[in-house]
């Protein structure tokens, strides 16, 4: 006799587990309150609702909650693999890789530089804190190799010979883009329900490559110096990222708004105001992803964002609080999404 399988049961418990720990995530009303607590009764209340403070001796407390965030984040991140499964596991896996990227990345400006960094380190992908400290003094291409990026032939020796010469940053880009490079063929063979994420990467691609053109206008770079900065390509091709470099905000608005058929209310005034509002959306959309295709990968990839957009809001308003900052300006800086 042929036993029926239930192919949504493990999705669908999935989808739960997801369900729960986004209902359990900082409202805007919650956001208010630690805004006006002084930062001893923040720590306080950042532990009743599970940013653990034990074992944590440290006399500044602002470096006390960034402690906690970082061990929380990690926690979470590492549980959510732990009971996340077949098509929905090899996508998260392959989106919190560069948590490994990031980790290499800091381990070779930290070499660079001759400082120590393994207090920045955060672990949430598949390169542990044994691995990364065995591989910490090894050649470089060695450690490169550990991530498993597309990296063409050509391109590793472009970035061995940066290296060499200390280029640190085009080291870093060069590693960047074959991430981006990696993600995007991922989600691109994806199939059925599963696709939907095609467009998550797609508008995570166009808000990265739009900021990189917005800062590149700030700092007045050269418009030949974008080639090494650009990542893969999303909705918005090259070709009209070289040209937006050239535009005002109101081109690069109407080019983002005709391309993802949204309209942004406010008109942003300066850079970092319009990368708030791409940041915003990029939230907004993820959270439609939770709705529209729920039994996919995209509720993991959605809750992954929102909970790390948690996380820096809450360094955020620690970090004012410890400098003293105007409330109103952490306020204006805040990304909330709901």
């Amino acid at each position: 006799m042929k036993v029926a399988v239930n192919r949504k049961a493990p999705a669908a418990y999935t989808l739960a587990r997801i369900r729960a720990r986004k209902s359990k995530l900082l409202k805007r009303t919650d956001y208010e309150k630690l805004l006006k607590m002084d930062i001893y009764t923040m720590l306080k209340t950042l532990e009743e609702i599970g940013y653990h403070l034990e074992n944590i001796e440290l006399a500044n407390p602002f470096e006390a909650i960034e402690e906690a965030i970082t061990r929380a984040l990690e926690k979470e991140l590492t549980e959510l693999q732990s009971f996340v499964s077949g098509k929905r596991k090899e996508v998260l896996e392959a989106y919190l890789k560069r948590f490994d990227v990031e980790n290499v990345k800091l381990i070779l400006r930290s070499r660079a530089r001759g400082v120590n960094i393994d207090s920045s380190l955060f672990f949430a992908g598949k390169l542990s804190r044994e691995k990364l400290t065995e591989l910490a003094n090894a050649e470089i291409d060695q450690l490169i190799k550990t991530l498993s990026l597309p990296l063409k032939r050509g391109e590793m020796k472009a970035l061995i010979s940066a290296w060499e010469k200390g280029r640190i940053e085009e080291v870093e880009n060069l590693i960047d883009r074959a991430y981006y490079r990696m993600l995007s063929q991922k989600t691109k063979s994806l199939r059925g329900r599963e696709k939907i994420l095609r467009h998550f990467v797609e508008l995570r691609l166009d808000v990265m490559n739009t900021r990189v053109i917005l800062r590149a206008k700030a700092m007045k770079l050269r418009k030949d110096e974008l080639k090494d900065l650009l990542l893969p390509c999303g909705r918005i091709n090259k070709r009209e990222l070289y040209s937006l470099f050239e535009a005002g905000f109101e081109k690069i608005q109407e080019t983002f708004e005709k391309k993802w058929g949204i309209y942004i209310e406010k008109k942003p005034k300066s850079t970092g105001e319009f990368e708030k509002i791409l940041e915003e959306h990029m939230l907004k959309f993820a959270e439609k992803l939770m709705h529209t295709s729920p039994f996919s990968a995209a509720p993991i990839i959605a809750y992954v964002l929102m909970r790390e957009a948690e996380a820096r809001s809450i360094r955020m308003i620690a970090r004012a609080k410890y400098y003293a900052v105007a409330e109103e300006e952490v306020r204006k800086s805040l990304v909330i999404w709901e």
